[in-house]
């Protein structure tokens, strides 16, 4: 999983006040407080700015101000997650959900996740969240201002990390899908941090290799069938850094040069290509004779295939202005080089699309 918990091995929560939520509009905080015991991980006099927040199915990373004050007595004063500058926040949207249900308590549960970035899940009295973890941290008996710590001793911490874990995975999907075209654009994403996309770097190189494999068993399924007479994987001792993966001769007659794009997620997530992989389609006038085999939903027991081609007048009118935006930059002089560019495998880009197959291939 891209997101995972942190080994600090803490779980803090309280009830959230009036105050808290600014209920009243008396009340003039601009912040949560938190523990001087939990998110150890943030660095004294540090401030953390961005933060998971998770809500029922709602999920996202906002802004968040979190900040330690190391006095010069040696006191540490307990974190607060504050307001800060931006617009979205965690506080500003922890109030908001509550407003939208002001009849109802709710309750402020938090732990590190493994990139050092915390992880805030809102409660509300009564959601299928409160239900099963009011057997373990029992908030109807919570008093205001009172901050309880889970550690990993404890015999209810495995229950409650492995339900939030299960949480994570169930509403992060969004952001998994981001997350996975920041890495392969190498993109500036201010919601990952570095140790998120060197994670999700690792997690795609294995996957592309995955689904190659995938596809290999399929091309000597077909061969079996006779469909086709002979290709070669060309990355099979290792990555070749070619312009494609497979050479396929099918027994038609027709050559292909084939580039395997692998995802964990459904066939609609955004294709991501090269120049190098985008001009060798478009200078070799290859249309038939060059396909995108797009390996897709890899995590699920069974992945899926479609076969992707006729792309050449596409990737063609895409090089001409690509060309026009570099030519252009030499007035800057600037270049444009080793670019990538995401599109959507629609019928758009593509004249061709299989029917979905399944994979592996049984014979």
């Amino acid at each position: 999983m891209l997101f995972e918990v942190h080994k600090e091995g803490k779980i803090a929560y309280k009830r959230l006040s009036d105050a808290d939520l600014k209920r009243s509009d008396f009340s003039h905080q601009t912040h949560i407080g938190l523990s001087n015991t939990s998110l150890s991980f943030i660095p004294d006099n540090k401030t953390e700015y961005s933060a998971m927040l998770i809500y029922k199915d709602y999920c996202d990373i906002l802004s968040c101000e979190i900040t330690k004050i190391l006095r010069a007595s040696g006191r540490l004063d307990a974190p607060k997650i504050s307001m800060g500058t931006a617009v979205d926040n965690v506080v500003s949207k922890i109030r908001g959900f509550a407003h939208a249900a002001p009849q109802k308590d709710f309750y402020l549960m938090w732990v590190g996740l493994d990139s050092d970035t915390p992880l805030f899940l809102l409660i509300e009295q009564d959601s299928r969240d409160f239900v099963f973890l009011d057997t373990y941290c029992d908030f109807k008996h919570l008093k205001d201002r009172r901050i309880k710590i889970i550690e990993k001793e404890q015999n209810i911490f495995p229950m409650i990390v492995n339900y939030i874990r299960s949480k994570i995975a169930d509403v992060t999907i969004d952001l998994q899908k981001d997350l996975e075209i920041s890495a392969e654009m190498e993109s500036d994403n201010p919601k990952f941090k570095t140790a998120d996309i060197k994670k999700a770097k690792k997690h795609i190189a294995e996957l592309g290799r995955e689904g190659e494999e995938l596809v290999n068993q399929y091309l000597e399924y077909q061969q079996q069938l006779n469909k086709v007479s002979s290709f070669e994987w060309i990355n099979k001792s290792g990555e070749q850094g070619k312009p494609y993966d497979f050479i396929i001769k099918y027994s038609d007659g027709l050559q292909q040069w084939m580039d395997v794009k692998t995802t964990t997620y459904d066939f609609a997530q955004p294709i991501i290509i090269s120049n190098n992989e985008i001009h060798f389609v478009a200078d070799s006038d290859l249309d038939k004779q060059y396909a995108i085999f797009r390996v897709y939903s890899k995590e699920e027991l069974q992945a899926r295939l479609k076969i992707c081609s006729q792309c050449l007048a596409y990737l063609k009118k895409m090089v001409r202005d690509v060309d026009y935006i570099s030519f252009s930059m030499a007035d800057y002089n600037a270049k444009l080089i080793n670019y990538k560019i995401q599109f959507d495998p629609t019928d758009l880009a593509f004249k061709f699309i299989s029917p979905e197959i399944r994979l592996p291939i049984s014979s």
